[in-house]
């Protein structure tokens, strides 16, 4: 097999030779380590070590190391070096082989965090005789590819499990993996499933580590069916995710609906998902990050015309210069109307989610929206900002009539029952303070229930946590492991926050007086 990281060496040393611009493999993240050890006759596949572009930026975003150092993005700022001809591709690990916790990668903050305690389950779909407790294979997900989830594509390795049960979190680095097939992986969010529609599918690849001499003759899944325990990792896939915990073996969430030959699999990854150029994230950090900014500095002017019952002069053509500068869609002219822009925050809030409530959401799940350290305020107004349309997406909507959030289910042609838009526009200044308030409310009641929700994460603490700091949202399923004994009930999990307890929503229909950008959120 084509050493790939020699291949990139030999290609990269001529540029270092003849004096050309070899940051540009900074740019992309890449460091290849070119050594050629042998590992009795087999020659070993290094890691590659990513270095920071992502977030080489001022303070303003994001928070340098103590030694000035940037932090590293695995997603953004790893490459998959994708060969067709091999079915070969650059991972990032996630959860090792028999990891006793489940991790999950944030792409705002680019830091994983802990998403479960594994622990001795029976097999809700009850075929599976015996007990499942950790994963029998390394979970890990492919740098700069979504799935049709919109998540990172996720692949699952065989082989090397020693190496990667002891592998170091720290520097960021990527392995390779060759394809041997994919599972198609099924969910549902709505329990119970009782419709074939309901459940929602994504390719899920199976590789293995060409660096262990027992997978070389791997080639397909029936091939590695042979080589490793497949009805445990069926299970596994099926049960490793959480359930909806209940009398017997409760409800399952999870299962498994076909197999992939690994062509087909490796193509239709590559093919179907969305794969980030590196000229498309600078574009897209760029204008995520203008598009906050002008969110930030335009509730500012808000909060200043209330506080100073004046007219929205200043607004009106900060709004006017924004949009004729064209930094969302260089496609299309916005037409500002300067008579919709007036001094009440609804009426600016139903304006900025009708023009970029789409992109803003966009952005929300992909880039950082600010340094908390460098501006509190500023970081805090996003957060309740992101939140709002968040619950709109998980299917509520806030009437001001009711002053409550309420159920949106979707029509049978997937549209929603009650237009977001439409209930938005109803709401006046003191009414939508009010559903910002109540969006915490109602993801605390969620999370009770056991349903879909998100939760703000600060720091990844506790036992089994990365200890990163994030601050941001995550989403959570509201699915559990049904452990076979109590006691392994995570108290810890069971009652953590959805949300800081001293982070309270400013509001604008009560507040009259601001002090520029000194005001906090507490």
């Amino acid at each position: 097999m084509l050493n790939y990281l020699k291949s990139l060496c030999q290609t990269l040393s001529p540029l270092i030779k003849v004096g050309h611009r070899s940051f540009l493999f900074c740019m992309m993240g890449v460091l290849c380590n070119c050594s050629s050890d042998q590992h009795g006759s087999k020659e070993i596949l290094r890691s590659i070590e990513a270095l920071p572009y992502w977030f080489k930026l001022d303070e303003r975003y994001v928070a340098q190391g103590p030694d000035g150092e940037y932090p590293v993005h695995p997603f953004y700022d790893l490459a998959p070096f994708a060969h067709p001809k091999e079915l070969s591709v650059n991972f990032y690990v996630l959860t090792p082989v028999d990891s006793p916790y489940a991790y999950g990668l944030d792409l705002v903050s680019g830091q994983t965090y802990k998403t479960y305690t594994y622990c001795d389950q029976k097999d809700v779909w009850g075929k599976y005789g015996s007990t499942i407790r950790r994963p029998p294979y390394t979970q890990g997900i492919i740098p700069r590819l979504l799935d049709s989830w919109g998540g990172p594509q996720e692949i699952l390795i065989f082989g090397r499990e020693d190496f990667y049960k002891t592998m170091p979190t720290f520097p960021v680095r990527s392995h390779r993996a060759r394809i041997v097939g994919g599972v198609i992986d099924q969910y549902c969010k709505k329990l119970p499933c009782t419709s074939r529609n309901v459940w929602d599918s994504h390719l899920v690849l199976v590789g293995v580590d060409p660096n262990d001499s027992k997978f070389d003759e791997v080639k397909d899944l029936e091939a590695l069916k042979e080589k490793v325990d497949w009805p445990l990792v069926e299970a596994f896939i099926q049960n490793g995710r959480g359930r909806k915990v209940g009398k017997d073996l409760g409800q399952p969430a999870y299962r498994l609906a076909g197999e992939v030959n690994a062509e087909k699999a490796f193509r239709y990854a590559m093919k179907n998902g969305h794969y980030f150029e590196f000229e498309e994230l600078k574009s897209l950090r760029q204008n995520c990050h203008k598009l906050y900014d002008y969110l930030w500095e335009a509730a500012l002017l808000v909060r200043k015309n209330l506080a100073e019952k004046q007219k929205n002069e200043k607004l009106s053509t900060f709004v006017k210069k924004f949009q004729s500068t064209n930094v969302i869609n260089e496609d299309r002219e916005e037409e500002t109307k300067q008579e919709k822009k007036t001094q009440t925050f609804s009426k600016f809030f139903t304006e900025f989610y009708k023009s970029y409530g789409e992109r803003f959401y966009t952005c929300s799940k992909l880039v950082n929206y600010g340094n908390i350290n460098n501006d509190q305020a500023r970081h805090w107004f996003i957060t309740y900002m992101e939140i709002y349309y968040r619950l709109e997406r998980l299917g509520y909507f806030y009437s001001c009539e009711k002053k409550a959030w309420m159920d949106n289910p979707r029509k049978a042609d997937n549209t929603w029952t009650y237009d977001p838009g439409v209930e938005r526009g109803r709401c006046k200044d003191a009414a939508l303070d009010v559903a910002f308030d109540s969006a915490i409310t109602k993801l605390t009641v969620l999370k009770q229930g056991n349903e879909e929700h998100y939760r703000y994460i600060d720091y990844d603490n506790g036992e089994g946590g990365s200890h990163a700091k994030l601050h941001t949202w995550i989403n959570v399923t509201g699915k559990e492991m049904q452990c076979t004994s109590k006691q392994e009930t995570n108290i810890a999990d069971e009652q953590a926050k959805v949300f800081p307890d001293d982070i309270t929503w400013v509001d604008f229909a009560k507040r009259t007086d601001v002090d520029d950008r000194n005001f906090i959120i507490r």
